[in-house]
């Protein structure tokens, strides 16, 4: 079995794990959400899990404890997260569905990226200025939406628009990038074949 599908058990690999174990916990919470108190409890959940998110990686690169498996599963852990919020608040306001769709498939698109580069060059990306530009702003803006439950598509719209807009702006940046990384790949294989 190769080294990143085994997890060193260290600090930030539990909080990773944490994460991934929050999912279905905000799921419920948002989904079964009636009151104000309910809804706060349900972005507290995703504010958590925000914050356990920088706090994995600093810790791991603060102590030296970066491992193949947590430079694979971190990002799992943010696409679990941030698909499930967006698929959430899909099934609460429904009218916004195209822009839930495009954040979504941005998604796909970068784990379908990753798991490209990973397969083709057995290479894991770290994380980049930009990306964790748009996760901030995502979890800034879903927190807000989540914690007042509004649902009216019209005042979803502004703050959806800038989670959009920045997420967007990742995915390009990160398509760039990959092209790089995969012509860089490329050129150094032909030239260790020469």
């Amino acid at each position: 079995m190769k080294q990143a599908y085994k997890m060193p058990v260290n600090l930030p690999n539990l909080l990773t794990v944490a994460r991934i174990l929050m999912v279905p916990v905000f799921a419920w919470r948002y989904l079964t959400a009636q009151q104000p108190g309910q809804y706060l409890a349900a972005a507290a959940i995703l504010l958590v899990s925000g914050v356990t998110d920088v706090l994995d990686g600093i810790i791991a690169r603060s102590t030296g404890s970066i491992t193949q498996w947590g430079m694979a599963m971190d990002p799992v852990a943010d696409k679990l997260t941030q698909c499930t919020a967006v698929a959430c608040l899909w099934v609460r306001c429904p009218a916004l569905w195209p822009i839930f769709v495009l954040l979504l498939l941005k998604e796909v698109l970068m784990v379908a990226g990753g798991l490209r580069l990973y397969r083709r060059f057995e290479l894991v990306n770290g994380s980049s200025w930009f990306g964790k530009l748009a996760t901030v702003v995502f979890y800034v803006m879903m927190f807000n939406i989540i914690r007042t439950g509004q649902q009216d598509s019209r005042a979803l719209l502004p703050s959806l628009g800038v989670v959009l807009a920045v997420m967007l702006f990742a995915w390009a940046m990160y398509a760039l990038r990959y092209i790089a990384t995969s012509r860089e790949q490329r050129r150094r294989r032909q030239a260790g074949r020469d």
